[in-house]
């Protein structure tokens, strides 16, 4: 790759690895089609948009309400998958325009709570826009997902625009 791996070590106190190589960043769309860079912002219609996050790790819960809050977005917390069922199931009908979902959590996974939420027996639960948000890659994974009724699937860390327009996509 061009690059170099180096490696200082002194007895009893440590080692220091050290690995350079050019590297160009872009970001890619969910099929993995490059995204051009803009000359301009991108700009977001989520103002005052309501979003379940279900979220077991507290600082990517907190990394993802900062996103979300930056949008204007109004956020319900729920630390795994029974959470958010029960956050869903006790709301208002259509309170939430989207739901994100970690996929490995405690108590009850992603999967398994966006299967529930699915088949409950109200008219939002068919049609809320959810999203997968995991370090889970392979296309195994986005199958599964979609299987268990979710409308898409955002690779960990997950880049900001990229999240922005899928909700603001999914919401429309």
């Amino acid at each position: 790759m061009g690059g170099d791996i180096t490696v200082e070590s002194e007895l009893g106190k440590g080692s220091t690895f050290t690995i350079t190589f050019p590297y160009h960043y872009r970001n890619f769309h969910e099929d993995g089609m490059a995204i051009q860079p803009e000359s301009k912002p991108i700009e977001f219609d989520l103002k005052g948009r309501h979003v379940l996050l279900a979220e077991d790790n507290t600082i990517n819960m907190k990394i993802a309400e900062t996103l979300l809050e930056k949008q204007g977005i109004i956020v319900t917390p729920a630390i795994d998958g029974k959470k958010a069922l029960e956050a869903f199931q006790s709301s208002p009908v259509h309170l939430f325009d989207a739901i994100l979902m970690d996929i490995r959590m405690p108590v009850m996974d992603g999967l398994e709570a966006a299967s529930k939420i699915r088949q409950l027996d109200r008219e939002d639960a068919k049609t809320v826009p959810m999203i997968a948000m995991t370090a889970n890659a392979y296309e195994e994974d986005r199958e599964k997902s979609k299987e268990a009724g979710m409308n898409a699937h955002l690779c960990k860390p997950v880049d900001p625009d990229l999240l922005y327009l899928t909700l603001q996509n999914m919401i429309r």
